[in-house]
């Protein structure tokens, strides 16, 4: 989704701590590969097509298993009152990236994708466009994935994030517009 500015900042704060509880639920053989498999990037899938491990865009989806085992996740999707797409938490392993790239398959046409830093450290640098930042722990952001755009994680221990993908209803676009014209720091 095109943005006016490359990053937005939602005015949410998240508990980070009771997120990385429920993120200590997980095993290593519940991470999935990287679709492309873009080296030390991984994900579980907590909406997918029919509720299932997969990395689709498209089709009936559901949530998972592995959400429904995240009661505090659940009440953040429950809070934002939006329509969720694909939806996943996202884990970068130390010392990895995310390549250079533009979002270009038609999910993107109208959804955005929602950041919330769970396990992250000042190392993790997100380029989008010509700017770059750390997104904080707890924080809410989204960005403009028509942009080149790219994750440096140079720190040895992962980061992970909770990401929502959403087309947003009119609140969450009012709520949008209303964030680009603030500094939320």
């Amino acid at each position: 989704m095109k943005l006016s500015k490359p990053f937005v900042r939602l005015p949410f704060a998240f508990d980070t701590e009771q997120l990385a509880k429920e993120l200590k639920q997980f095993q290593n053989q519940d991470w999935m590969s990287h679709p492309n498999r873009m080296e030390g990037n991984s994900a579980i899938a907590l909406v997918s097509l029919n509720g299932e491990d997969n990395d689709e865009f498209s089709g009936r989806m559901m949530p998972t298993p592995h959400l429904q085992r995240c009661e505090y996740i659940q009440q953040i999707m429950a809070n934002m009152g939006e329509v969720f797409a694909r939806s996943r938490l996202m884990r970068l392993a130390g010392g990895s990236q995310v390549s250079p790239h533009v979002d270009f398959n038609y999910h993107w046409y109208n959804r955005v994708r929602i950041h919330i830093p769970i396990i992250t450290n000042p190392d993790v640098i997100f380029y989008c466009g010509d700017e770059k930042m750390h997104m904080q722990a707890g924080q809410c952001w989204i960005f403009d994935s028509w942009r080149e755009h790219k994750v440096v994680n140079s720190n040895p221990h992962d980061r992970t994030h909770l990401v929502l993908d959403t087309a947003g209803s009119s609140r969450f676009w009012a709520m949008v517009r209303k964030a680009q014209n603030k500094d939320y720091g």
